[in-house]
Parts: C-alpha cells; sequence; structure tokens
C-alpha cells in the first residue's frame, strides 16, 4: 500500500466537506487531521483518542471536533478529525493533542500517553479547507451529525480551474431547482494541495442515495441533452482525477463542545 498517497487521498475527502456545525450555514474553514493506523493497532488508536476526548473534558477544553472513518472507496483504518473555524485566528486557540494530554495529566504522564498513542499510528497529515458557498448544491450544517457523508475529490488542472468552476455554477444553479438533488458542499484546499476540490453530500441510510439524480440527469433536466454533454465534456477536460468515497461518522471519538 503506498500510505503516503492513500492519507493523501482521505484527508482530501474529509475535509471536502463535512457539513459538521450548528444548525445554519457550514463554517468558511475547516482544519483536517486524517491518521492513518496500522492495522493491527486500530483498537489501540481508538482507545487513544478516546483518552484525549477524556482528557479535553477534564481540563474544559470546548473545542469541537467530528471525527469521520473511511468505510467504502479508499484505505481503511483511516481516520480524519475535522476542526471547524470561522476565521484564521482561530487557530490560535486551538490545543494541540500533546498540550491537551500534559495540561490534562501532567509534565510526566501526558508525554508518555503520547508516546504509547503514536505507536498505533502509522501516517498522518493536516490540511485546511475553504468553503465554496458560490459553488455548493443547497449548502446548510447539520446538527445533529448526519450518519454517512459521500464524498467526492476532484483534482483539477491548475490552468483549468476558471473553466471548472463555470461548469459546476451551471450545475449548481439547475441542481438548485431539482428537489431529489442532495446537499453538496464544496471546499477547496488552501493550506495544501492546489487545485483541490472536495464535494460532500450526507445521508442517513444508503437507500436514500437511490433517489440522487446522477450529474448529466441534473444538466439534461436544465439545460437539454445537447448542453449537458457538451458541459459534461468540459468538466471532463478539467479534471485530472477524481475518487468518490463512503465515510461514516464516529460519535464515540468526536467531541462535539459544549
Amino acid at each position: 500500500m503506498k500510505i503516503a498517497r492513500s492519507i493523501f487521498v482521505s484527508t482530501c475527502v474529509l475535509a471536502a466537506a463535512v457539513a459538521a456545525q450548528a444548525q445554519g450555514q457550514p463554517k468558511a474553514f475547516v482544519q483536517v487531521l486524517t491518521v492513518h493506523t496500522k492495522p493491527e493497532a486500530a483498537v489501540d488508536y481508538e482507545a487513544f483518542v478516546k483518552k484525549v476526548i477524556a482528557a479535553g473534558d477534564k481540563i474544559g477544553q470546548s473545542q469541537r471536533t467530528i471525527t469521520y472513518q473511511v468505510v467504502t472507496g479508499g484505505p481503511g483504518y483511516t481516520y480524519m478529525i475535522a476542526s471547524y473555524l470561522d476565521k484564521w485566528a482561530d487557530l490560535d486557540t486551538m490545543l494541540s493533542t500533546s498540550e491537551i494530554l500534559t495540561k490534562a495529566l501532567g509534565e510526566i504522564e501526558g508525554p508518555r500517553a503520547l508516546r504509547v498513542g503514536r505507536t498505533s499510528i502509522e501516517s498522518t497529515e493536516s490540511v485546511v479547507y475553504r468553503l465554496l458557498p458560490e459553488l455548493s448544491t443547497k449548502p446548510r450544517a447539520y446538527d445533529p451529525q448526519p450518519e454517512y457523508l459521500q464524498l467526492l475529490r476532484t483534482h483539477v488542472k491548475l490552468e483549468k480551474v476558471r473553466d471548472w468552476e463555470a461548469v459546476i455554477g451551471r450545475y449548481k444553479a439547475a441542481a438548485e431547482q431539482v428537489a431529489e438533488a442532495p446537499t453538496s458542499i464544496r471546499r477547496i484546499s488552501v493550506v495544501g494541495p492546489a487545485g483541490l476540490y472536495l464535494t460532500s453530500s450526507p445521508f442517513s441510510k444508503n437507500a436514500e442515495r437511490d433517489a440522487w439524480p446522477s450529474f448529466m440527469d441534473v444538466l439534461k433536466k436544465a439545460y437539454g441533452e445537447e448542453e449537458a454533454r457538451s458541459l459534461d465534456q468540459r468538466r471532463r477536460d478539467c479534471t485530472q482525477y477524481s475518487e468518490t468515497l463512503i465515510v461514516k461518522y464516529r460519535p464515540d471519538l468526536s467531541r462535539l463542545g459544549k
């Protein structure tokens, strides 16, 4: 397994689009820490995360984190921890895992717990994504969290970014008029790889996806067969590659704050 690429895929996917804040619009930024564990140590890693959550509770930490796990379409044993931001300044008040454990457990036990936890981890990556409300379909945040997210990661050729956004803008305008079209929250990496767009559509049961129209179905209904095919070809010409994953919300590994 190419671990570096696996981490890259799962990190981008998550963030794209997690809509996991309080009721209202998704927040402007999301910072995503992706953790790929050793297969034999996944249970140990989950125990470590629960210890960090308990430590945060002990020190009265209000930082909100939402954890998802890849279940289909991507590497296993991969966890994605999202922290939502209104503005960059919010990063100044966020505590690292090391700081949380040290404050809660002390100068000796805190670092010791961190070292033990790290033995279960194969690799990590942190990326920040910015919301694209002008390209998102029916954007809204969710509380409580949806059970699953369907996540689409699209790496656009840098010289074709404007063309790709123009096509997605046409799709958004059409999808807003289709009742069956799901919420699709789009974000772009602003600290991390360039030209990477991420789309998330939440659902609670897989049966819901049976009613979702395809990209072409939406375009045909709004613009007719010929223009729909032209728009779809433009989208394909702009795309370097794309991937779709399903991730599952892990409430036992999340901290919803107070």
